[in-house]
């Protein structure tokens, strides 16, 4: 049996579309993060840009009892030294044991400061040049990025000061204190010097030593980058790869049951698809091919019963016509070899006479119901006063219905009931009715007929207080060739006269039905439309 269970709950199918395409898009975004990430790692660790405007930062935020919560790393980089002195020169803290001496404060003027705009630049000189061996450029850089000469100082071999104009105060530069002004340490470090108060508002120094990344560290980070972003495009492929299966085989999971019940109602089973879960456009087609199969199956089981019907006619229409033809046949016999006294003759002529009506109208009405079974009769329907076509038609037959013993009692409102309707098929549905009634029921039965309106619909009843309709064939009294007697030899009706009113009925828009009533033995209620009242 199919059903739900593999299934996921039923949402829209958009929905869950959306939803996979927003599952992939993020799948894709985050490859694209981690790829992204992957380079960003690499980056810090072969280029590293330091985070100096951090570190000063957290340094103004720290208490110099927490100052080893100071990770160099994390700002400048593997390689890098912090150390925090005093407005005295004093070392307060230093993350590398081997600096544990810190600076001298020499060694502190000579390291340039962050906030400075200046720099030093710094030149060997011939060695048979007048002015020394080392000349310092003190520079800065203007509006439009051009450097600007601020001073210069001229120092000999042994770092002696011989002349210049940049104001230091001293005569000469130890080879540490000359080494740092250039900016960087023995190691290739630079060297970065920064002022700032501490929570407490005490003035301090932090001096920061990190290497800075050269040329050929950015190119490796270039060619990196070059290489990690080819990784996206079999990633992408491995993830289209893999939604494309996972939706391939949720498809098929919805699709497979629909395909099943298709070749299963194809061979004459269930479709079993009352228990389909999935998308809710996926689950109204299954409930619309369920009702299709339920439609399919009551459209089988009537084509059965109206194949039974035929059959059954065509053995009603055979016996109806067997018993008056055998009469005629041997009225006809009885004349033709003398048998019959002259005195009798008439009688018989008058038998098969009556005979042969009874066949000519037995043919009219067959060949009437064929052409209603055929959907062939047209109707032609007009905005008409039922009530006044009741009083005619009645008005018409009361003589006749009286001289056959068969009083009639109306009740028609004086009001016009209109409805639209085939007045010529209305009559002929009164006719098979009137005709019903007299033909199953001996004289002096009263007939009863009324009107009335019901919501959007009019109200015909007609009836007698007559033998009245056996429960038997109560349930198939419309089914042609059904009556009430019990040898349909000496039936004085055709059994058709019901079976045509109920379909001229339905022709224009109406129902016909046998109903229970406490005065009348038979009781046939007609429901027709009503029709809308003039200039609505």
């Amino acid at each position: 049996m199919i059903t739900g269970r593999n299934t996921p709950k039923s949402k829209s199918l958009v929905r869950y579309l959306s939803l996979n395409y927003l599952f992939f898009t993020g799948t894709i975004l985050l490859m694209l993060l981690a790829i992204y990430g992957i380079y960003v790692l690499y980056a810090r660790r072969t280029a590293p840009i330091p985070d100096l405007e951090g570190l000063l930062k957290t340094a103004q935020e720290t208490e110099d009892s927490k100052l080893g919560r100071l990770d160099p790393k994390r700002y400048l980089g593997a390689g890098s030294v912090l150390t925090v002195t005093g407005s005295a020169g004093n070392l307060l803290y230093s993350s590398d044991p081997q600096t544990e001496a810190g600076y001298t404060p020499g060694e502190l003027a000579c390291i340039p400061r962050y906030d400075w705009d200046s720099l030093f630049l710094i030149a060997s000189l011939p060695e048979e040049s007048e002015n020394g061996a080392y000349l310092i450029t003190q520079a800065h850089y203007d509006e439009q990025g051009e450097i600007q000469i601020d001073g210069y100082l001229f120092l000999d071999s042994d770092l002696n000061v011989l002349s210049g104009s940049i104001p230091t105060g001293r005569a000469a530069f130890t080879p540490t204190e000359f080494q740092y002004l250039s900016g960087k340490d023995f190691l290739g470090r630079r060297l970065i010097r920064m002022e700032y108060q501490n929570p407490s508002g005490q003035k301090r120094q932090l001096t920061a030593a990190f290497y800075e990344a050269g040329y050929e560290a950015y190119e490796r980070v270039y060619r990196f980058w070059d290489r990690i972003w080819l990784l996206f495009i079999p990633a992408y492929l491995l993830a289209a790869a893999g939604f494309i299966f996972l939706m391939t085989r949720k498809a098929r999971i919805f699709l497979n049951p629909l395909n099943l019940a298709t070749l299963r109602v194809a061979r004459g089973k269930d479709s079993q698809l009352e228990t389909y879960r999935g998308p809710e456009e996926f689950s109204g087609l299954a409930r619309n091919f369920v009702r299709m199969e339920q439609q399919l199956k009551e459209s089988r089981e009537a084509q059965k019963r109206t194949e039974e019907q035929r059959r059954q006619l065509l053995a009603d229409i055979s016996h109806d016509l067997k018993t008056p033809a055998a009469v005629i046949q041997g009225c006809a016999c009885a004349l033709k070899d003398g048998l019959v006294p002259v005195e009798e003759q008439s009688r018989y002529l008058e038998i098969m006479i009556q005979r042969s009506e009874q066949v000519g109208r037995l043919l009219s009405q067959f060949h009437e119901y064929n052409k209603l079974e055929l959907s062939s009769l047209p109707v032609r329907p007009q905005r008409l006063d039922l009530c006044g076509l009741v009083r005619e038609y009645f008005a018409n037959r009361y003589q006749e219905l009286e001289q056959k013993g068969f009083p009639l009692e109306a009740d028609i409102p004086e009001a016009p009931l209109y409805s639209m309707a085939d007045p010529q098929l209305l009559c002929r549905i009164l006719d098979n009715l009137v005709q019903n009634s007299v033909a199953h029921n001996p004289q002096g039965v009263p007939l009863f007929v009324s009107l009335s309106r019901d919501d959007s619909f009019l109200v015909l009843l007609f009836g007698d207080q007559g033998k009245g309709i056996p429960e038997s064939i109560r349930q198939r009294l419309f089914d042609p060739f059904v009556t009430g007697d019990a040898a349909r030899s000496e039936s004085r009706g055709s059994g058709l006269g019901l079976a045509i009113a109920k379909k001229l009925t339905i022709l224009q828009g109406g129902s016909i039905s046998l109903v229970s009533s406490d005065t009348l033995s038979a009781c046939f209620q007609v429901r027709l439309p009503a029709a809308p009242q003039e200039g609505t």
